[in-house]
């Protein structure tokens, strides 16, 4: 009776957490998409020494040239804090689920276990062959 108690609750919690898991999931993609954008505007200078050329030569005003080496400081940063947010979340809601698993088998009783060891035996070994 505990495991059905332990299985609902963290059930419960996945639900809830699925409106957080999408906003960040929506965050996440806006930023890789202003990223991937600002990657592309970033392939015209190779470095910021040419980026430096390209203000000495007057093509960049002095704030793009100051945001285009921070674009490239900022290229060498993969993790984000809503990147980081997500992970953390994702490396929660497994947890959760591999938590389920668990109390689902551990409510079985012996002889349900014993027949599904047999069937993924079975399973197993015909690849073996």
């Amino acid at each position: 009776m505990m495991e059905k108690f332990e299985i609902q609750w963290r059930k419960e919690l996945l639900k809830r957490l699925q409106t957080p898991t999408n906003t960040l999931n929506r965050q996440f993609d806006r930023e890789q998409a202003a990223k991937e954008k600002r990657n592309e505007e970033l392939q015209v200078y190779q470095s910021p020494e040419e980026a430096h050329d390209a203000y000495g030569y007057g093509y960049i005003t002095w704030d793009e040239y100051q945001q285009i080496c921070k674009d490239f400081e900022a290229a060498d940063s993969v993790i984000t804090p809503v990147s980081a947010a997500r992970d953390e979340l994702k490396s929660i809601m497994a947890k959760l689920n591999s938590d389920i698993r668990y109390f689902k088998w551990e409510a079985l009783s012996d002889e349900e276990k014993q027949a599904i060891e047999k069937n993924n035996e079975e399973y197993r070994n015909q690849f073996k062959k």
